[in-house]
């Protein structure tokens, strides 16, 4: 419950920095799912799996994933206040904020 909240609550803050911001500013939120990382890497292949089954994908995100779906917000010139999900599910987030 609490993830959720949270999640919610950065949605949010996205979507209202966008508008106090804007034109200036761009705000947008980098939404991740599981991500093939170290800290990942010494899961059990049990937790591992279930991770996968719940991602529309059915793979974990790798860190070119995100890299990748950043620089299309970057040169997206009409693009504000996005939730960008990558690699099917929307698990964790960070905010990036570009100005000019």
């Amino acid at each position: 419950m609490d993830y959720s909240a949270a999640k919610s609550g950065v949605i949010s803050l996205t979507k209202t920095m966008a508008k106090e911001l804007a034109p200036h500013i761009t705000v947008n939120t980098v939404a991740p799912g599981h991500t093939v990382t170290e800290m990942t890497a010494t899961l059990p292949d049990a937790v591992k799996k279930n991770m996968i089954e719940g991602s529309y994908l059915k793979r974990m995100a790798r860190t070119e994933d995100i890299a990748k779906a950043k620089m299309k917000d970057l040169t997206a010139a009409d693009l504000e206040a996005a939730v960008r999900t990558i690699a099917g599910s929307a698990r964790s987030m960070g905010i990036v904020v570009e100005g000019l």
